[in-house]
């Protein structure tokens, strides 16, 4: 049952609604006097307001805040572009060292395959210099492949720097709506073309070395020459005559097919040229990207 102030407080009620919006409206008014003073009018030689043009001075300085905060952040992302270009750089100059240590690799094999060739072109070693020169020969190429194998631990550091900045770059590729797979698909591929790289030099080019070339090699550096006599290739050594150790070792540095050494090595070399070649293809996007 409603009571006698019932109606008396649903008036006043409404009342102060109706309150509310006439003030909410008068400081609506009053700012639009204040910013445009659309009447021009003076009081006591000053204009009403802020003056009149103000409204649109400050709406230019929006415009003019907005454009400094755009320029701003251009500068910003271009900055970190070439930022990442010079990483990419940095990296691509150790990508391309660690292609010279494989063909390095290649070319001390092919001294140690002359030095085979030139001892059997004998029957025999006449002294203990002749076994020398051609141990130290293939001993040298051993030596190549660990050294490559070394220098991934600097590719390794220089991509691991790349892919912080990488993922800078992504970050802002983002922030302006840009395609980035195409950068993230030649990345991924280049630390998986490291990978295989580096097992193939690793587990393969290096295994067989051990395995093979070593072991024939050591039976070879164990040869008496005492007295200075001459040793026939037909000396049994370990087994098998020292001829067939000298061929042995000459078909795994000379034969490209197969699973031969220098074949591996063709494989972890075309590895390593397809991670360069994809590096290539990210400094020419972050160029793009740089205008």
């Amino acid at each position: 049952m409603a009571g006698p102030l019932d109606g008396f407080v649903t008036w006043i009620l409404l009342l102060g609604n109706w309150v509310q919006i006439v003030l909410l409206g008068c400081a609506g008014y009053f700012v639009y006097l204040i910013a445009f003073n659309p009447m021009g009018e003076k009081k006591s030689g000053k204009e009403y307001g802020l003056g009149k043009g103000t409204g649109k001075k400050l709406w230019d300085k929006g415009k003019d805040a907005y454009k400094k905060s755009s320029d701003k952040a251009e500068k910003s992302r271009k900055k970190k572009l070439r930022r990442t270009h010079t990483r990419t750089l940095r990296e691509h100059i150790e990508e391309e060292k660690e292609l010279e240590k494989i063909d390095a690799i290649e070319i001390e094999m092919d001294r140690a395959v002359g030095a085979i060739d030139s001892a059997l072109g004998r029957t025999k070693f006449n002294n203990v210099g002749q076994r020398d020169v051609l141990v130290n020969a293939v001993e040298a190429v051993e030596q190549k492949i660990k050294d490559s194998i070394s220098h991934f631990r600097a590719v390794r550091r220089y991509t691991f720097r790349q892919e912080t900045e990488m993922e800078r770059l992504l970050g802002v590729l983002d922030d302006n709506e840009v395609d980035k797979q195409p950068i993230m698909a030649l990345e991924k591929d280049i630390l998986r073309k490291h990978k295989e790289t580096k097992d193939l030099l690793r587990d393969q080019v290096l295994s067989k070395y051990t395995t093979v070339i070593k072991s024939s090699l050591r039976h070879i550096k164990l040869i008496n020459f005492t007295g200075g006599s001459a040793v026939n290739y037909t000396r049994n050594l370990g087994g098998t005559t020292l001829q067939s150790r000298l061929t042995t070792i000459k078909n795994n540095l000379n034969i490209s097919t197969g699973n031969s050494m220098r074949a591996e090595l063709k494989s972890a070399r075309d590895k390593q040229e397809a991670a360069v070649t994809d590096l290539q293809g990210i400094m020419v996007k972050t160029r793009e990207l740089m205008g």
